[in-house]
């Protein structure tokens, strides 16, 4: 299968999504960075490298849907809102609470 270059380039849309905790919003892509980047993170090795597999995985997950929409007809287009919404909820339960309490 050939790499898709439109749906590779749709896919980094996941990063774009909110996070909501108790604190603050932020957007996914953006804490991803700061936590990496920053030098200062309090986030073990563990954590880090569950925020890179649960990205990876997402915009896996997004790539593949974004190349069944590309490749079929307009009212595929159609579910792009409700998979975004469920998308950002899995998201935010797997970001606040299965990273928490798993590692």
């Amino acid at each position: 299968m050939a790499l898709n270059r439109k749906a590779l380039a749709a896919s980094f849309s996941v990063y774009l999504l909110p996070i909501f905790t108790i604190h603050y919003v932020y957007f996914w892509g953006w804490g991803i960075v700061s936590e990496v980047f920053a030098g200062t993170h309090y986030r073990t090795p563990l954590w880090l490298a569950g925020d890179a597999v649960l990205a990876l995985a997402f915009q896996a997950a997004v790539y593949f849907l974004f190349i069944w929409m590309f490749s079929g007809r307009w009212w595929r287009w159609l579910l792009l809102p409700p998979a975004a919404g469920a998308s950002w909820v899995v998201l935010n339960l797997a970001y606040t609470f299965v990273l928490q309490t798993h590692l």
